[in-house]
């Protein structure tokens, strides 16, 4: 008889045995430590933690709600450790190109065909057909472009086919299998280090920061234009509101000079003077 300990997983709760959550739990204080001098630490923990949730969710059935201590033993040696040497701090062109051992295929992992959405110009259909079959993805969209023309439009719709009936690859899991590598803890720290070099290196990222600025300014000068001449500007809600106090006294005053007058005009018909 074990003890079952919930987890909770990046927000996913799983009951674990004892010694199991012992193990996770040092593993990921170790994987805590090894990047603590990482500005993504906290995301990557989460992706280490959504990746491992993964694997336990595969692990369980109709029939079975605990994730064992040997489940967890092989899904931590399957996760493989979190390292800070050259493999992690190498840098995000070198894993890009291909130069990094993390990108070999595995012989003895299974390629599976998916969607990739990174640098995708419609579906990712090509991306997924490059990574299965390990060419550049410039040569399968070629290829589909050239097969469009001599079939005239059929390999679109040979596209579009391929697009409703091949998944996404959407956990870290099925992208590693896409390219025929078996997933590991590194490849969440290499993706993340790849994401921050896009985005530190992109000057397209940039122009929207100012487009954004811009447009920002504009919207703040409308505003206060808007504020102090539109309807709702603070002088204007003061007239309404002096007018608001003042117009029952005009009134007053109007009645008060049309009797006058009245009075008046009866005066000069009877006495030939006023009052």
């Amino acid at each position: 008889m074990q003890k079952v300990i919930g987890l909770n997983l990046n927000g996913n709760a799983y009951q674990v045995e004892e010694p199991g959550y012992a193990a996770l739990r040092a593993y990921l204080d170790e994987a805590e430590a090894t990047l603590k001098d990482n500005p993504d630490r906290a995301e990557i923990l989460g992706d280490l933690e959504q990746a491992i949730a993964d694997k336990c969710q595969g692990v369980l059935g109709p029939h079975k709600s605990v994730v064992t201590s040997a489940d967890v033993d092989r899904i931590l040696a399957e996760m493989g450790p979190v390292e800070a040497g050259a493999s992690a701090t190498g840098t995000a062109d070198e894993k890009a190109a291909g130069g990094s051992e993390d990108n070999k295929a595995d012989a003895s992992a299974p390629r599976k065909l998916y969607q990739l959405r990174e640098g995708a110009m419609l579906s990712g259909v090509c991306n997924g057909l490059a990574a299965y079959f390990d060419l550049d993805v410039t040569v399968i969209r070629v290829a589909f472009v050239v097969l469009a023309v001599l079939t005239k439009g059929v390999w679109l719709l040979v596209y579009a086919i391929l697009s409703f009936i091949v998944p996404y690859a959407n956990t870290p899991e099925e992208k590693a299998a896409a390219r025929g590598r078996r997933f590991s803890a590194q490849d969440v720290v290499d993706q993340a280090k790849r994401n921050y070099a896009e985005f530190k290196h992109n000057p397209a990222w940039k122009r929207q920061w100012r487009m954004q600025g811009r447009q920002w300014r504009r919207q703040w000068r409308a505003a206060m234009h808007n504020r102090w001449t539109g309807p709702s500007a603070p002088w204007v809600e003061t007239a309404n509101v002096w007018g608001g106090v003042v117009s029952p006294l005009y009134a007053i005053v109007n009645i008060a000079l049309i009797v006058l007058l009245v009075l008046a005009i009866v005066s000069l018909a009877k006495t030939h003077a006023l009052f």
